[in-house]
């Protein structure tokens, strides 16, 4: 059973997690978890798990594929407020996936997810990168770092 990397006291809660940059031909792909707002696939490190074996692990539950490829490129720390009002600090490792055309079609866009105790829904969609500004994509730098190929990044966004 997995332990995922999340602590929470009176004050703040703390996540580790990792996020994938999923890059075909000019597309990225994204995943819409609120009414207005988008992510990138991923989700938590779990304790004893490296980075990228938690990133291949999430990236098998909720696309249901599976990668072999994956390079590290950059680091967002983040302190935010959450949907559920509670100050949030996270910090996110990213990695970047580059996929022939021919592997667009074998990503499951629409995927139901046991996860724990819940079940979540993802909702993914192939988004041209020039397209990406007009989205609210969190955290709010990682459009800048995808729409400008940044390959190497370590940023503190505080809001």
């Amino acid at each position: 059973m997995f332990m995922d990397i999340k602590i929470k006291n009176e004050d703040i809660k703390f996540k580790y997690r990792v996020s994938a940059i999923i890059e075909t031909t000019n597309k990225v792909l994204i995943e819409k978890y609120n009414i207005d707002k988008y992510c990138l696939p991923g989700g938590y490190v779990s304790l004893g798990e490296t980075s990228e074996e938690a990133l291949k692990r999430e990236i098998k539950e909720e696309l249901d594929f599976t990668i072999d490829n994956c390079k590290y490129v950059g680091t967002i720390e983040n302190f935010f407020i959450n949907r559920k009002q509670e100050r949030t600090h996270e910090i996110d490792m990213y990695y970047i996936i580059i996929l022939d055309n021919s592997d667009i079609d074998k990503i499951n866009l629409e995927k139901c997810e046991q996860d724990h105790n819940s079940i979540i829904y993802h909702h993914l969609e192939w988004l041209d990168k020039n397209n990406l500004k007009n989205y609210n994509l969190v955290p709010n730098k990682i459009k800048e770092i995808i729409i400008n190929n940044e390959e190497s990044f370590h940023y503190i966004e505080v809001k």
